[in-house]
């Protein structure tokens, strides 16, 4: 499925379903009408469910959700960006650490030298290469 065919269907569950509108309705009334981060309460501000994950979007549980004005759901959005890029950035870490290992001192490194002093020196290396 293309990228803007997720888009389109996530738009379309979001802003247009009967399923969405009740569980948003329902999660207002039970946390109280009021942002979850900053407070305020819902007359003074519009507010939205947050996904805090994607993982069950269309089947999500309560604690998927988090009710937040406007100010605190753009905040919230480029949080989670932010959290999505350290992740993918500590995992190319990660699998750029084992291909240079495994290169170094073997396919199975890990299982006769010490991770940490690997680390170190794939660090040190790293920087006298400029890397980063």
């Amino acid at each position: 499925m293309s990228r803007r065919a997720v888009v389109e269907s996530y738009y379309d569950y979001v802003l247009a379903s009967e399923r969405w509108a009740r569980l948003r309705t329902r999660l207002l009334v039970a946390r109280g009408r009021r942002c979850e981060r900053c407070g305020v309460l819902e007359a003074a501000r519009d507010l939205d469910l947050h996904h805090l994950t994607y993982d069950r979007l269309g089947f999500e549980r309560d604690d998927d959700l988090q009710v937040v004005c406007r100010p605190c759901h753009y905040l919230a959005d480029r949080e989670r960006e932010a959290a999505a890029r350290r992740r993918a950035e500590g995992a190319l870490y990660e699998a750029r650490l084992h291909g240079w290992a495994s290169k170094r001192y073997g396919e199975d490194w890990y299982w006769h030298c010490d991770p940490h002093e690997v680390g170190e020196a794939f660090d040190a290396w790293l920087e006298r290469h400029d890397d980063r």
